[in-house]
């Protein structure tokens, strides 16, 4: 009878240990965290962002790699837009020299028949005036045509243009040249594509963040349980399978929370530890060997 006791008791002593465990393994699990929410996207994925998370991340989007090659197509229109204005510019300058030259021509031609009729000369030399009178005025239409073309201001094939300076003439041609109105066209749909990459690359920074600190809670928390689970293995209270389960979620968050931080790494350049620290807490340096620096 008194050996049915003591197994009894000992039964006794043993669920109870067990109960001591379950019950503080219990109460020593930290609560679940609530996966933060990703930021709402527009039209192709970030097509719209609130324009303070565009400046929460304003360094950071310099240094993207798809937005500096956006921003080198931008500054190469740009270029070429200054190029193509040189050119017209230039083109212009010489048409109106020649025009104006034209035009002093055709004033002195004038002038000398207006003194020739006055001075009743010979019919010979006063045909040959008018004659130089009517090839001047030829010599000025012909520039001014050509003056119309460089400007590109035209109406139903009629010449319209008439500049009173140099000055204007250019003025018009920004205004009206198919070249230059071509080159802004693309200094624009550049613009445009910069701006839209950049709303890009801040919507995917902003996500990535979110889904950093999330990847990180879970990364805790696998750690935690997997701390419990060596010390449960070392009581004889966990199998090594359930061990083997709990490394092997620790490794699988630990692959998914470094993936973020090689995202966030090309996402900003390279400046992974900037945007960190806006949270307070530097992440580490990228490899040398994955990053080549």
């Amino acid at each position: 009878m008194r050996s049915v006791i003591v197994v009894f008791v000992a039964i006794a002593g043993v669920l109870l240990l067990l109960a001591d465990n379950v019950t503080e393994a219990q109460v020593k699990q930290p609560p679940k965290k609530q996966p933060k929410q990703q930021p709402k996207s527009g039209k192709g994925g970030f097509g719209t962002v609130p324009p303070d998370v565009l400046a929460q991340y304003e360094n950071q989007i310099k240094q993207n790699p798809d937005v500096a090659v956006a921003d080198a197509t931008r500054l190469l229109a740009m270029a070429e837009l200054n190029r193509v204005r040189q050119q017209v510019g230039v083109k212009i300058a010489g048409i109106y020299a020649e025009l104006e030259g034209a035009k002093g021509v055709l004033a002195q031609a004038e002038k000398k028949v207006t003194g020739l009729r006055s001075a009743k000369e010979g019919s010979a030399d006063l045909a040959s005036a008018q004659q130089t009178v009517t090839k001047a005025k030829a010599a000025v239409a012909l520039w001014q045509a050509e003056l119309t073309s460089a400007i590109g201001d035209k109406k139903d094939g009629a010449i319209v243009v008439v500049v009173a300076s140099y000055k204007e003439a250019v003025e018009r041609a920004a205004k009206k040249n198919s070249d230059i109105l071509a080159a802004q066209a693309k200094v624009t749909q550049a613009e445009e594509e910069l701006s839209t990459m950049r709303k890009i690359v801040a919507g995917k920074m902003a996500a990535n963040r979110v889904a950093r600190e999330n990847a990180d809670a879970v990364l805790k928390d696998a750690q935690a349980k997997l701390a419990r689970m060596q010390q449960q293995f070392t009581a004889g209270t966990a199998t090594q399978a359930q061990l083997e389960s709990a490394t092997a979620t620790v490794t699988a968050s630990q692959s998914e929370f470094n993936r973020l931080q090689i995202e966030l790494t090309y996402l900003t350049g390279g400046s992974i530890v900037l945007i960190d620290s806006m949270k307070g807490a530097a992440a580490p340096q990228p490899s040398a060997s994955l990053f080549g620096k």
